[in-house]
């Protein structure tokens, strides 16, 4: 799988931001201040539009403890290719716990054509699929939480 564009809305303390991963020919590492939002952006908001799962974020109120305070709904869309396909997921989810959760994996042909739509449950098997892991099995074997190396 690799990554290609990432879009939050209203996710922790950005209201929003757009991470162009195709415009990075380097290497790239990431440094900041503790709580300054790198792992939002690069482990939360990730996992969360694969899995809808965010790291070190309550089971039962994750979607209400990852929208931006003061704020009604977050969103996430994650643009990533797998082989000579492209794929965009795209998670919505609100405060009011009346609504329900919104999940849409759109399918590309490698050339942009669009070629399917899916919903939540066939939407959440066919990720699965793609990425090759599930949610604890990539932050097990490839993601490294700031203070977790000793």
């Amino acid at each position: 799988m690799k990554l290609k564009r990432l879009k939050i809305e209203n996710i922790a303390t950005y209201e929003y931001q757009e991470i162009d991963f195709t415009s990075l020919r380097f290497p790239v590492f990431v440094t900041g201040r503790t709580g300054a939002g790198k792992t939002t952006l690069f482990v939360d908001a990730i996992t969360a539009a694969l899995y809808g799962k965010a790291y070190n974020v309550g089971k039962q109120g994750f979607y209400k403890e990852l929208i931006m305070k003061g704020k009604r709904y977050g969103k996430i869309i994650l643009q990533f290719s797998v082989g000579n396909r492209d794929y965009e997921v795209t998670r919505v989810f609100y405060r009011d716990s009346s609504k329900t959760p919104m999940v849409i994996l759109r399918v590309m042909s490698g050339g942009g054509q669009h070629v399917g739509t899916y919903r939540k449950k066939e939407a959440e098997k066919l990720i699965l699929g793609l990425v090759g892991a599930d949610y604890n099995t990539l932050l097990n074997s490839a993601v490294v939480r700031q203070g977790d190396v000793h």
